[in-house]
């Protein structure tokens, strides 16, 4: 919501009238709650995280995101919410699975699948 003080209220009023008082222009992507994020844009966001980062830089960052969201999506979708997305959808550190470095390690091996097989009879 945007934030007026009584005095920007009375001056908006004087000069534009009532009608520009009771209908306060917004920014197209201002109001988070009525902007829905379809499965869909889920899928083409998520492609686009995953996909080579841009040309000089490391990584994509939300940024990057919200500006190719912006030609590849039909609705603009701020960088807030694709992080929101981001965050609840991509989560390779929550994956369940273990690895084994290189080398001779079969009695590592021996142990870890003993403890695993404690930890799935509980």
């Amino acid at each position: 919501m945007i934030k007026l003080t009584v005095s920007k209220v009375v001056r908006m009023f004087i000069q534009k009238g009532l009608e520009a008082v009771l209908t306060l222009k917004r920014n197209e992507v201002s109001n988070h709650t009525r902007q829905k994020i379809t499965d869909e844009d889920d899928v083409k966001l998520i492609q686009l995280a995953l996909s080579d980062s841009p040309e000089g830089y490391a990584r994509w960052s939300l940024r990057f995101i919200e500006k190719e969201a912006k030609a590849i999506l039909e609705h603009a979708i701020k960088k807030d919410a694709i992080g929101r997305l981001l965050k609840n959808q991509l989560r390779p550190q929550k994956d369940e699975y273990w690895a084994i470095s290189k080398g001779d390690n079969t009695k590592f091996v021996a142990y870890m699948r003993d403890a695993l097989d404690v930890y799935q009879r509980s």
